[in-house]
């Protein structure tokens, strides 16, 4: 129970379509559900409330169930909006969830630095995210493929995979675009 809640119907981990190595870090881009994914930790970008109604936020939130709802509200209730909330991952087979916050000034960049920066702080080897987590629009996939990738090659790092998966055929061709670039 609690997986693979994007689709009514039952899906599985997610298909890899393209992978690079960069630094020695495996980037796949992969089509399939975020809440399947089988990895240290998922970030999740949400509002500063963590309320997480609705889109890839509101799925994760359902998978992991009553367990990452309340600690996301004992988060809040502890030290009010924050940028950045770890909490389990509940029903979902991935460890962790990292919560980070991406406002509507908030740069991708910085926001997607904050939640790796937290992974190599939890000593992950492997990450998921949502490769449209910044938008669905060609620019927007780009930046967050962008943002991962400058990272990546900017640091010596723990991490040995990162898996940018995607629900939508279209978004999953952007990404495969990216790491093209």
């Amino acid at each position: 129970m609690g997986c693979c809640l994007l689709s009514p119907a039952p899906r599985t981990a997610a298909l890899v379509h393209k992978e690079v190595k960069v630094e020695g870090v495996v980037v796949r881009v992969a089509f399939g559900d975020l809440t399947c994914e089988e990895v240290d930790a998922v970030i999740n970008v949400t509002d500063g409330q963590l309320m997480h109604r609705a889109g890839v936020a509101g799925a994760l939130k359902r998978a992991g169930g009553l367990e990452v709802t309340k600690e996301c509200e004992a988060a809040l209730k502890r030290h009010g909006p924050s940028s950045l909330v770890v909490t389990s991952a509940g029903y979902m087979p991935c460890k962790k969830l990292i919560h980070v916050v991406m406002g509507t000034d908030t740069d991708v960049g910085a926001t997607l630095r904050l939640a790796l920066d937290k992974a190599e702080d939890l000593h992950c080897s492997s990450i998921s995210l949502s490769g449209a987590c910044a938008g669905t629009q060609r620019e927007a996939v780009l930046s967050v493929v962008s943002s991962v990738l400058d990272w990546l090659r900017r640091r010596k790092s723990s991490l040995r995979e990162v898996r940018l998966v995607a629900w939508d055929g279209q978004v999953v061709q952007y990404l495969e675009q990216a790491l093209s670039l």
